[in-house]
């Protein structure tokens, strides 16, 4: 379900140079994302009826550091395109998209200080410390085809559990759970993330997904597919066409065997907890069974 977190209006009651701004049509694609992390934050949310404006709240942040985030990686991959529009670093170059990606964390952490929950703050910026160590791993990952698929784990576990890992325990520590109840959410989303970093992963071999094929390849990104190509290829430094199947194959099962262990710690959590069942059975499918 796509929510309208007015994302493309964030820099409403803002002065300086940066107000300049304003009116710029190109943040409309802020607004342009799947929402999964918000979707999970407003159901969780609901669960607990928390105050829908505090759920808002929580799912607006998210979605802000994620783009922020995103804008960032833009950068770092010199990607042209973002949701199918120019992204900020085509329109306004790397410098001010720097910035814009910092205004928007910086935005987040205002509006996030608004729910009165410093621990939830804290876990903000546990889960940003986080997000910058993968990067780094990343940057430092000049070979796709030579890393580990222990080393691919952590990073996916870094770059793309830490948000889900955030969506799932924030609506519990504002609703202050205990700290057991929240360290299994935030397993449960991290796990998730890493199943959502995989299933990214295959998706750019696909040719149905609608998104531009093999850009980690042409980017050299890591990704998992080709961490398992390096392991059938002798970790060469290149791209095997006679690997891809086989490659794929492996990544697969890779992800159903994570699904399977996401479903077992769900499983354990929903025995004192059973109202999230459907939830966490219609997400897990979500994010498996995305096409793009």
């Amino acid at each position: 379900m796509n929510i309208d977190l007015n994302l493309d209006n964030f820099f409403h009651n803002t002065a300086g140079g940066i107000a300049s701004l304003k009116n710029g049509q190109e943040f409309k694609s802020l607004n342009k994302g799947k929402q999964i992390r918000a979707n999970i934050v407003l159901k969780i949310s609901d669960i607990f009826k928390l105050d829908k404006n505090i759920a808002f709240t929580l799912a607006r942040v998210i979605e802000m550091v994620h783009n922020a985030t995103l804008s960032h990686d833009d950068i770092i991959d010199q990607a042209v395109m973002r949701r199918g529009e120019k992204s900020l670093a085509a329109v306004h170059g790397n410098s001010r998209t720097v910035l814009l990606g910092d205004y928007m964390l910086s935005k987040a952490l205002v509006e996030l200080s608004e729910v009165k929950s410093v621990e939830v703050i804290q876990n903000l910026a546990i889960c940003l410390r986080r997000l910058v160590d993968g990067e780094w791993i990343q940057l430092e990952s000049t070979n796709p085809f030579s890393l580990s698929v222990e080393k691919y784990l952590e990073l996916a576990s870094l770059k793309t559990g830490s948000l889900f890992n955030w969506a799932f325990s924030a609506p519990a520590i504002v609703s202050r759970m205990n700290e057991q109840f929240i360290n299994d959410l935030k397993n449960i989303g991290n796990l998730l993330g890493i199943i959502f970093q995989i299933k990214d992963d295959l998706i750019d071999f696909n040719d149905q997904s609608g998104k531009e094929k093999f850009i980690d390849v042409k980017n050299n990104n890591p990704n998992i597919v080709l961490s398992f190509m390096g392991l059938e290829n002798n970790k060469k430094h290149e791209f095997n066409s006679s690997l891809l199947d086989t490659s794929i194959d492996r990544a697969t099962e890779l992800m159903r065997s994570k699904i399977k262990e996401l479903n077992e710690l769900v499983e354990r959590f929903c025995e004192d907890n059973e109202e999230f069942q459907d939830f966490f059975k219609t997400v897990t499918q979500k994010v498996s069974d995305r096409a793009y």
